[in-house]
């Protein structure tokens, strides 16, 4: 990082199971260029329920519990859902012990953009943007 310049603002949205796990972990691991307000998980690798687990043991096993981490939605917008259990393991990072901390309520955007305005960019996993209906504006209540 260049003297004088101050991290990017990003909010993470994936899926984590272990491709999005090490990507997580490489962004809090990064706090010089990369400033995470959030993450954002949906169903993909694995159903949502073990999503939302995998990105907060992240959280916990790189020193940052207070990242918040906010619940997407459980299945896809236009299809069933399909997950991957075959490659990344029953829970999505093979069955690790995963400590749960308390979900964050509300949505994610609102919350996340409330006094970031233009400072912030989304990174989102190729799985969970074409999941994810906070990317897609007809979406928006698609998941209840």
């Amino acid at each position: 990082m260049l003297p004088g310049t101050k991290p990017n603002s990003i909010i993470l949205d994936c899926d984590p199971g272990q491709d999005d796990a090490v990507a997580i972990l490489l962004a809090l691991a990064s706090p010089e260029e990369l400033e995470v307000l959030g993450i954002t998980t949906v169903a993909g690798n694995v159903p949502l329920e073990k999503t939302q687990r995998n990105a907060r043991l992240m959280c916990d096993l790189a020193g940052r519990k207070a990242v918040p981490v906010y619940a997407g939605c459980p299945r896809p917008m236009v299809r069933n859902l399909v997950t991957a259990e075959y490659v990344h393991g029953r829970e999505g990072i093979d069955g690790a012990e995963i400590p749960m901390r308390t979900l964050w309520s509300g949505s994610p955007f609102v919350a996340l953009s409330r006094g970031v305005g233009d400072r912030c960019n989304l990174y989102a996993s190729y799985s969970s943007a074409f999941r994810a209906p906070s990317l897609r504006a007809r979406s928006r209540n698609s998941c209840r």
